[in-house]
């Protein structure tokens, strides 16, 4: 790419090695036009730094100033062309294809030797070499994909093959749209400032913060002590992101989340990682314990990035990090802190009742994050690269189960629940009183003999008190079939424990055995026989089986039947709803086609745990095709990758503005809906949604109108009353004076 100016380098230093000093001819004043002619295109060809512009303009004056006779110019042209100068001061951003360096390069070996014979020194023109062929090797290091991957929005990149290389046509036309877009002008300000990037989902955010570690990698490439921290609010979102870092960059990413143990780390082996990472991508409570600990400190960290930074507020890990810790140094006047930036869908997280308080929570945000909002002026901009979902309500009317049936089923719940309760307080009664251990009956001894805890005991009632109440929600909310499919969800999951001891066994026997029970007592209001198909909805409704909301569901679904291709995420508010609408999906859509459900949750019910790599194999399974519906949890609304979906459901309304532009945002391929399921008498819950899409406009408008409205500074006392350990720096906050486990 570079040889051909390098080698005229070369030969420009060769040529110089006798004279320090190459005085420039005495040229006429159709030399000096030339000379004028050609700097001006050489200006108007390339992009270059102030620091440059500045250099040409003066040499330019001095050629003005006496145009009768030529000037001599000897500037070191390392001073010109430092790019180690240009780097840290880098204002602007370009991404060049492989074609466009081999005509920089031909235009650069022009202008030079020009300039060599016309204007100045080349005593330090090796240096000059040096550099041009760092920074053209830096570019080539890549491959014609990553490099035209730069300006690409994030779908194109992870759609398309690693070894690919688009036809130069395409290329040359893309380079032109993409270097022009909101991603590279929203880079640019990050590196100028503290930068929080509002964009919609699937704009690309990711892109941005990967080309500004590569901006700033010069800082904490190893063996500097220095590294770069990516948080993310979830576990699931760690390997996704730290994959995407290793994939287009060529930076050392190390991966942390609390179950691999970081909660028991000290100083020596935190300080092994850093040595060993340039960039460490965690979940918020690890970097949090870490600064108080003072195992790491806020200095070293050069890059510190946010994605979903609007949870930045109350007690939230990434608002103790800034409060604790960044304003703190911020105020000192030796302080080192690391440059900010935040991404997000929605910098404003509330229910939306008020549109007028948007700006006030905006400003909150960049207040706390020591940041400006930067967003696209430009929807039309926008819709290019990103698809827009339609949102619409699909109504349906309540119906209640049998009142006689539900009655029936719940108090056979109360008394199950009862039996157990008898049974495991007479078993923490014997172990107290063990003159009661001659009671004769056999069940009882053996309850004896186990030397019941009442923790134990108390962790049992807990459980059935929450399996209970999720068996009730689905009997109500989804009808007695969903009732009973949860009772045995339960009944089965309880064989994924590992269990160690006496206690644990007995606790996981006599929940087990309660969902058992539960799950006969329910299938007996369960019409068996040649008569009764689960696919019979119409008659199911009518007796209760399933609610009007089910059905609303399956026909919307259904609407979308002729999309063999179809990739559906539907958001539910409840686990256990995930659960058993995996199950009933199952069982009614293969009647009419041969779409396949899997659902996707968090860990933090208390009733079901679903490990990471299921997670994974789930989503991974969605973007090939092989899972056509995800039912989920909020767990797939924040950052977690899932490009191909073209339809969004939202079982449950969303909490607020920012859950609902998140799961709408979800839907990112073009044309795609994003259907919004209402009772039809709940005028609040339209009135509400309805917000919600004007909200995000509203957003949008507030913050391009206060664009240059500076950000307030924190209040001094802002984290509150902090204890620090002179001897370590470690540090204890009100906000510590409960223990957590790190996530």
């Amino acid at each position: 790419m570079y040889p051909r100016a390098a080698s005229r380098l070369l030969e420009l230093e060769e040529s110089s090695k006798d004279t320090t000093n190459i005085k420039p001819s005495q040229s006429s004043n159709a030399s000096h036009e030339a000379f004028l002619h050609q700097l001006e295109n050489f200006k108007n060809k390339i992009q270059i730094s102030s620091k440059q512009m500045d250099d040409f303009a003066e040499m330019e004056n001095e050629y003005n100033k006496d145009s009768s006779e030529a000037a001599k110019v000897q500037r070191n042209t390392d001073e010109i062309l430092k790019t180690s100068s240009h780097r840290e001061n880098q204002k602007g951003f370009r991404v060049c294809r492989k074609a466009d360096m081999k005509k920089f390069a031909e235009e650069l070996s022009s202008v030079l030797e020009w300039m060599a014979n016309h204007c100045f020194s080349l005593q330090n023109v090796s240096s000059m070499r040096e550099e041009i062929k760092k920074q053209f090797e830096w570019d080539e290091s890549l491959s014609g994909s990553d490099v035209s991957s730069l300006a690409c929005k994030d779908q194109w990149i992870k759609d398309r093959p690693v070894n690919h290389k688009l036809p130069s046509k395409v290329m040359e036309e893309e380079a032109k749209d993409k270097t022009e877009s909101y991603q590279v002008e929203a880079l640019e300000k990050a590196m100028k400032r503290n930068t929080i990037v509002y964009l919609e989902t699937g704009s690309g955010k990711t892109l941005i913060a990967i080309m500004l570690l590569r901006s700033y990698a010069y800082l904490f490439r190893k063996p500097s002590p220095c590294f770069s921290v990516f948080l993310v609010p979830q576990v699931v979102l760690v390997t996704q992101q730290a994959e995407a870092l290793k994939r287009h960059t060529d930076l050392k990413v190390g991966m942390y989340w609390g179950s691999i143990g970081v909660d028991s780390w000290d100083a020596p082996t935190w300080k092994q990682e850093v040595d060993k990472y340039e960039v460490l991508v965690m979940t918020p409570a690890i970097l949090l314990s870490a600064l108080r600990h003072s195992f790491l400190t806020l200095n070293m960290i050069k890059v510190l990035i946010f994605d979903e930074c609007h949870h930045a507020r109350g007690n939230h890990a990434y608002a103790c990090i800034l409060k604790e810790f960044y304003h703190k140094e911020l105020k000192s006047a030796t302080s080192s802190v690391p440059r900010i930036f935040g991404m997000t869908a929605s910098p404003v997280k509330t229910k939306g009742e008020n549109l007028d308080s948007y700006w006030k929570k905006i400003h909150e945000l960049e207040s706390l994050m020591n940041s400006k909002v930067y967003t696209c002026e430009s929807e039309s901009v926008l819709a290019r690269f990103v698809p827009f979902s339609t949102p619409s309500f699909k109504l349906y009317q309540h119906m209640e189960i049998p009142s006689s049936t539900r009655a029936g089923i719940v108090a056979e719940l109360e008394k199950l629940a009862k039996e157990v309760y008898i049974f495991i307080e007479i078993g923490l009664y014997l172990h107290i009183n063990d003159d009661n251990v001659l009671i004769a009956f056999q069940h009882l001894l053996a309850l004896a003999t186990l030397d019941l805890k009442s923790s134990t005991v108390n962790t049992i009632k807990k459980r059935l008190s929450k399996i209970c109440s999720s068996i009730t929600y689905c009997l109500d909310e989804l009808g007695i079939l969903m009732a009973l499919k949860a009772a045995q969800s339960f009944s089965v999951s309880q064989n994924d424990f590992v269990l160690w001891g006496q206690q644990e066994k007995f606790r996981e026997t006599s929940i087990k055995k309660f969902c058992s029970n539960a799950s006969q007592a329910i299938l007996a209001y369960i019409p068996d026989g040649p008569y009764w198909s689960v696919a019979n909805i119409e008659r199911n409704l009518e007796a209760g089986l399933i609610t009007s909301k089910i059905l609303c569901l399956v026909e919307s679904l259904l609407g979308y039947r002729s999309l063999e291709k179809i990739r559906c995420i539907i958001f539910v508010e409840r686990v256990i709803a995930a659960m058993v609408l995996e199950s009933f999906l199952n069982e009614i859509l293969p009647t009419y086609n041969s779409w396949k459900t899997k659902y996707v949750a968090g860990n933090n019910s208390g009733l079901q745990s679903q490990t990471r790599k299921k997670q994974n194999k789930t989503v991974e399974d969605f973007r090939k095709g092989l899972v056509n519906i995800i039912v989920s949890t909020s767990i797939l609304e924040e950052g977690l990758d899932v490009q191909s979906c073209n339809l969004v459901v939202g079982f449950d309304p969303a909490s607020n503005i920012c859950s609902f532009i998140q799961s709408q945002g979800r839907a990112r391929m073009p044309n795609s809906d994003y259907l919004m399921m209402v009772e039809s008498g709940d005028m609040g819950t339209r009135s509400r949604l309805k917000k919600y899409i004007s909200g995000a406009k509203r957003m949008r408008e507030d913050s391009l109108s206060h664009s240059l409205v500076p950000y307030q500074p924190l209040p001094d006392d802002s984290s509150g009353e902090v204890y620090r350990v002179d001897s370590t720096g470690a540090i204890v906050t009100h906000n510590q004076a409960f223990v957590r486990r790190i996530s």
